[in-house]
């Protein structure tokens, strides 16, 4: 999908590497999605946000594993889940994050 950016590996050096470890509910894994930053959804939005904002909201989607999935009735839509995350970070502090999707 153009307007998401996937998760290639997060820097457990990285303030998300950070993240993870005190808010392992809510790690940030490879495979995860960024669908939103700071209310934007095009790619090229959220690649410059990401790069400059010093306070992102991030909102992340993540497949659920198709082996622990033996409903019939279970539509695409129910297969992913979305979580968001706060981070404020000092200038230049980069997120520990390899992305892509462009």
């Amino acid at each position: 999908n153009a307007s998401t950016l996937d998760i290639l590996s997060v820097n457990l050096a990285g303030l998300l590497g950070a993240w993870n470890r005190n808010h392992p509910s809510k790690a940030v894994r490879p495979g995860d999605r960024i669908m939103e930053v700071n209310g934007c959804r095009s790619g090229p939005q959220i690649l410059d946000t990401l790069a400059k904002a010093t306070t992102v909201s991030i909102q992340f989607a993540r497949r659920w594993q198709r082996s622990i999935l033996r409903h019939p009735g279970l539509a695409a839509k129910d297969l992913e889940d979305t979580f968001s995350i706060h981070l404020r970070r000092n200038t230049g502090e980069g997120l520990g994050l390899e992305i892509d999707g462009f």
